[in-house]
């Protein structure tokens, strides 16, 4: 008898909800009470409560369904089944069909096939087709190790994409993001920021304040303020991209390369990053900077690239129309090939290396630093050093030999030794600076001891052949060592003047 009460009971209350539009049914309750709730007229209904708006279906242990308000009360494991791909679970529900809103609280869990959300609150708003929480929640997913926790979350159901704003942190196996605003597109797995941005792992830390990872191939681009942090190495660009699994970067416009441990800055418009070969390069107006305490060394090339060697010492290359600026010192070569760690440079393809007055060239140039300061070069082949002292008149001091080792001395030339075919000539000057003569001289080794950027010693090692002439007895010609080229008009005069290549073609 109590069976037929029930069924009758549902048939009635059916009917009667099936006048109105889009009512709550009532499929299923083991026991119906009336009950007058906050001086309402309710309808109790108890154990296995089943009922059904639309395409919704809702479940729970006992429920009130106002008459008057179209809506429901629910209690006690709750669930709300839309379709095959949404599930949500809590303790208790507030379910307006008027409004087509859920509000489930306490314990909730919304489930999908590829994710679990966690939180204490969740309100369904089915005209949007948007879940959403205020109240912090946790996304742990279904296909991988990956969890997100956030204040508030946002899910649109339609598109798939879930929006999460205030202290969201998102933890997977290889890294960590920390955002103040992030989407996540569950249709291909990637995560969009708004805001200040943090990605930290164990290879490099990463910041934006705009820009996309994607989760699943590892991509991502970053704009505004971004930067990357790698083992004592700082990149910075307008735009940077990078590729996790390949452990490749590009960074664009305004880049800047900050490198702490060798005390190097690169700056250009073009970097790529081959994270696993530590290696960087850099091009399209590109600066390197080293500061000193008293100084600060730039160079201009084409490319630079910075790698480790066999050994594990950090080179830095430069290829193409450098150029170098120093206070003390310049230089002009095609490529450069400069030992960072043991402060070694090497200048190829007709280098010219300029030190106050003095003009030195060789086919190969070898400088070696030490606290930013000059201490020895050395040319192995083709060594000419030129000193101008009357342009007027054309009147150079010149030292040539096959090989050449100069000593400095707070970055002045003090002392060069030729080894094979040395030659000099240099103009002798009184004790009133007035030239008294032109001393020609030739051995096949010299030491050379220079003052002032004059020469003020020769020592003859082997075979000397020296003769002192009046000024106007010799031929201009005779003046003239063979190889000789002045090429003061290629000396860079400023910074902005080393990205003024003015030599050609060098090769």
């Amino acid at each position: 008898m109590r069976i037929f009460f029930n069924l009758l009971f549902c048939f009635i209350t059916f009917f009667s909800v099936a006048q109105k539009k889009e009512k709550i049914q009532i499929l299923n309750a083991e026991e119906f009470r009336y009950s007058e709730k906050s001086k309402k007229d309710a309808q109790r209904l108890i154990g296995n409560v089943q009922l059904k708006h639309q395409d919704v279906l809702m479940f729970c242990d006992s429920a009130y369904m106002y008459k008057n308000s179209s809506y429901i009360e629910a209690f006690g494991h709750v669930k709300i089944k839309q379709g095959d791909s949404l599930l949500l679970i809590g303790d208790y529900l507030q379910y307006q069909s008027d409004e087509k809103k859920a509000d489930i609280q306490r314990n909730v869990r919304l489930i999908r096939p590829d994710f679990v959300l966690t939180t204490d609150r969740i309100i369904l708003d089915r005209n949007t087709n948007i879940a959403y929480y205020e109240n912090s929640g946790t996304i742990k997913s279904s296909t991988d190790d990956n969890t997100l926790i956030s204040q508030k979350g946002y899910f649109h159901m339609k598109t798939n994409i879930m929006y999460f704003k205030t202290d969201v942190v998102l933890t997977s196996q290889d890294y960590v993001i920390k955002s103040d605003t992030m989407n996540y597109n569950t249709n291909n797995e990637e995560v969009s920021f708004y805001g200040p941005t943090e990605i930290i792992s164990d290879e490099n830390y990463i910041y934006c304040e705009n820009g996309y990872y994607n989760t699943y191939t590892q991509r991502s681009l970053f704009y505004k303020n971004a930067y990357l942090l790698s083992d004592g190495k700082t990149l910075e660009g307008d735009t940077i991209s990078y590729d996790r699994n390949r452990g490749y970067g590009e960074a664009r416009s305004n880049v800047s390369i900050i490198d702490s441990v060798e005390n190097i800055i690169v700056n250009g418009n073009l970097a790529k990053f081959y994270e696993k070969r530590d290696s960087i390069e850099v091009s399209k107006k590109a600066l390197l900077i080293q500061p000193f305490d008293e100084d600060t060394l730039f160079m201009h090339a084409q490319l630079f690239r910075v790698y480790p060697n066999k050994e594990g010492k950090r080179i830095m290359q430069a290829f193409y129309q450098v150029n170098i600026f120093k206070n003390d010192l310049q230089g002009s070569c095609d490529s450069v090939a400069y030992a960072l760690t043991d402060s070694i440079l090497k200048m190829y393809y007709s280098p010219i290396l300029w030190s106050d007055q003095n003009q030195i060239t060789g086919t190969t140039i070898l400088i070696n630093t030490q606290n930013g300061k000059i201490d020895q070069l050395f040319i192995p082949e083709n060594a000419f050093i030129v000193s101008e002292i009357d342009s007027i008149k054309n009147r150079y001091n010149q030292i040539k030999g096959k090989q050449l080792t100069g000593t400095f001395f707070d970055n002045e030339l003090r002392k060069v030794f030729i080894e094979g075919n040395g030659q000099t000539i240099y103009y002798g000057k009184d004790e009133k600076e007035k030239f008294i003569g032109v001393n020609r001289a030739e051995s096949s080794d010299l030491l050379i001891g220079i003052k002032e950027n004059d020469i003020e010693t020769i020592t003859f090692m082997n075979d000397p052949d020296a003769t002192l002439y009046p000024l106007n007895e010799l031929d201009p010609e005779e003046l003239i060592l063979s190889g000789f080229k002045w090429q003061g008009a290629y000396r860079p005069q400023s910074v902005n003047d080393i990205f003024n290549w003015k030599r050609g073609k060098l090769r």
